[in-house]
């Protein structure tokens, strides 16, 4: 447990750096500011591409997060077991989308927006009876979303290791997703 949690530690702090070494210093709304940034940077195309891995980047640190945050209060051994798959998961892809964003000098947003920021909140806040179920439904909803996201991202992507990342990226999402079902089948019992 201990080197998962330095590991989510290092991670996060390697994020931080690849983000505080391209942001401004503006007050503006870390979404915002990103894209921003990679409008002035990036002609059309390469704007498409940028925004591609900074939608896929926010999808992926709410979704960490959320599973991050819901393990510490989940009750079932259903609950742990895919909070800490799905945790596990993003964390690895939230690396794979950094080194390309650093490596195509693509700025990522410094944190997630404030409406995921507000729904992470209400994690803490469900009891903890309802919370096993609930996040097992809301994982079910994000993983078919994330889906939907990275099919509609590898068709849409024109840079040939954007495209080919959201494609190698979709079996992954598709365990999360078949793992959520079933503990949302589970749960529901």
């Amino acid at each position: 447990m201990k080197n998962f949690k330095t590991g989510i530690l290092s991670f996060l702090l390697f994020a931080g750096v690849l983000v505080s070494c391209t942001n401004t210093g503006t007050k503006e709304n870390p979404v915002k500011e990103a894209e921003r940034v990679n409008d002035q940077k990036f002609e059309k195309p390469d704007q498409k591409n940028a925004q591609l891995l900074v939608d896929a980047w926010l999808n992926g640190n709410y979704v960490m997060r959320m599973a991050d945050t819901a393990r510490k209060f989940v009750t079932t051994d259903d609950g742990k077991r895919l909070a800490g798959m799905i945790t596990d998961t993003y964390m690895k892809i939230n690396d794979r989308i950094a080194k390309m964003a650093a490596a195509k000098q693509i700025t990522l947003p410094a944190d997630i927006s404030d409406q995921q920021k507000r729904k992470l909140g209400d994690i803490e806040n469900k009891k903890a009876k309802d919370l096993d179920k609930e996040f097992a439904n809301a994982m079910v909803r994000e993983q078919e979303d994330a889906i939907k996201l990275y099919e509609k991202s590898a068709a849409d992507a024109t840079d040939s290791d954007i495209k080919s990342f959201f494609t190698a990226t979709l079996p992954e999402l598709h365990a999360n997703l078949d793992m959520a079902i079933k503990s949302r089948d589970v749960l529901s019992k």
